[in-house]
């Protein structure tokens, strides 16, 4: 994945600890495609994980997630756990993308790219972490790109 060329549309930093967390964009943009990026985590570990993620609408409300994709994901724990990163979208919060720790525990940053499927018009995003508290790969630190066009993979 080559950001080189992209401008962040929002960066910040996630809360230490468990539960949903919101955040909204200073004006709705019309989006098709959604990256995160993870720069690094409260626990200083080399990993990133995502319990789920949404998307808000104009009016607040989580946009349909039926035809989102991953179409890109800097790594995967499929080894020792089904940790893909798909599972950010599945709606069930107690799986989770893990980036990899098995074989290969690839540094940050750490990205997950996701095709929404259509043109949706974006207010902000939710990220809600992995659910054991004390956990590795807990982001901090982190970038949001967007865009109507595909990333340059």
């Amino acid at each position: 994945l080559d950001l080189s060329a992209e401008n962040p549309a929002h960066t910040g930093s996630f809360n230490a600890g468990n539960g949903w967390q919101h955040v909204k964009f200073g004006k709705t943009q019309v989006i098709r495609y959604f990256c995160l990026e993870s720069l690094n985590t409260h626990g200083g570990d080399p990993y990133a994980s995502i319990a789920e993620l949404e998307l808000s609408g104009e009016d607040g409300k989580p946009v349909s997630r039926q035809h989102w994709k991953v179409v890109y994901a800097d790594s995967e724990e499929t080894n020792d756990a089904n940790n893909v990163a798909s599972n950010v979208f599945d709606l069930q919060e107690s799986t989770f993308w893990h980036t990899g720790y098995s074989t290969i525990a690839p540094p940050h940053p750490h990205q997950i790219v996701i095709d929404l499927g259509e043109d949706k018009a974006i207010g902000g995003f939710s990220y809600l972490p992995r659910p054991e508290p004390g956990k590795p790969g807990m982001i901090k630190d982190y970038k949001l790109y967007v865009k109507k066009s595909p990333f340059k993979l």
